[in-house]
């Protein structure tokens, strides 16, 4: 037997999903949520690395995953990427990561790789699967990037090679990475940067603006996948 595993970290991202396929949580662990759907676990970790590694780990050890779908939102840093546009992640970076006074590169930890990357086969498939070309770098912090400064220490530092932002996708391409189960990520734009004309974003309002049509577009990739696994 084998499963794939489906991870996100808002709840509300999920809950179309949740409500067509007709799921009750399976209240297995107090410390992240988890639904069953015959070979499927879609799990809600809550939001950050540290919480992303917690559940990621915990479900790579208790069930016989061998695939990995990270699905959820993500912030574009670049002006072509817009909100609503869905995006498979390449490769992952931790942008909280700066030892770049010990030698190492940013985004390095030491004695870890620079990047993490999507499984190139599953990123294929995935391409075809939900007709997406679409294709981005992402940087994992432990903070909504929200502000000018932030976005200016981004492009500085990694030379303006990150396309999109979260909050949890490096951390579970490194954990997959160490149980060697391949996984890819798949991104909803919810929101923009705008660095250009103002030294604040509108971020907040753009994710409660676009939540239900993120929401929607999450609930399909999520169906196309699963019919995708297991046709019947």
């Amino acid at each position: 037997m084998y499963m794939i595993l489906i991870i996100g970290a808002i709840f509300e991202e999920f809950s179309s999903i949740i409500e067509k396929l007709a799921l009750t949580p399976n209240n297995r662990y107090p410390y992240l949520t988890i639904y069953e759907y015959n070979n499927v676990v879609i799990a809600i970790s809550n939001v950050g690395l540290t919480n992303s590694t917690i559940a990621i780990t915990t479900l790579l050890k208790d069930y016989p995953i061998t695939t990995v779908y990270n699905i959820s939102s993500a912030t574009s840093l670049k002006l072509k990427i817009l909100p609503l546009v869905v995006t498979i992640v390449q490769k992952a970076t931790y942008i909280c990561v700066n030892n770049q006074n010990l030698g190492y590169l940013p985004g390095q930890i030491p004695g870890e790789q620079v990047n993490f990357t999507s499984n190139y086969d599953l990123m294929t498939n995935v391409s075809q699967l939900i007709d997406c070309d679409n294709f981005v770098n992402i940087g994992s912090g432990g903070t909504i990037i929200c502000q000018k400064v932030q976005y200016d220490y981004i492009r500085t530092n990694f030379n303006s090679t990150i396309d999109i932002v979260d909050m949890e996708c490096t951390a579970l391409f490194h954990t997959s990475s160490k149980f060697n189960v391949p996984i890819v990520a798949i991104k909803v734009i919810s929101d923009q940067v705008k660095v250009v004309k103002y030294n604040r974003s509108t971020t907040p309002s753009q994710l409660v603006r676009n939540l239900p049509e993120v929401r929607t577009k999450i609930a399909e990739i999520c169906l196309k996948i699963i019919k995708y696994h297991y046709p019947s």
